[in-house]
């Protein structure tokens, strides 16, 4: 499943959602999307969706935000160093 973020705050479950601009260039005419392909989109608020092309017009394509994507932020990092010569 393919992966997009937005600078949209306006997202939210179970709502409609448009593309357009450069993004909706990209998708339409770079990736060649279709309706009914799944996206999960994320924005700045770190919150994820799944959702679904339900149009693609001459300047916008609209998504169907199906569900939030519930991820937690658990992560361990450990770093090493090299023994320098």
């Amino acid at each position: 499943m393919k992966k997009i973020f937005t600078n949209s705050h306006q997202l939210q479950s179970h709502s409609l959602f448009q593309l357009d601009g450069p993004d909706y260039f990209h998708l339409a005419r770079v990736l060649r999307v279709k309706k009914g392909d799944q996206f999960i989109i994320g924005n700045p608020s770190a919150k994820e969706y799944r959702s679904v092309i339900a149009a693609i017009n001459s300047s916008t394509i609209t998504f169907s935000i199906q569900e939030e994507i519930r991820r937690t932020k658990n992560y361990q990092i450990t770093l090493f160093f090299s023994l320098l010569k």
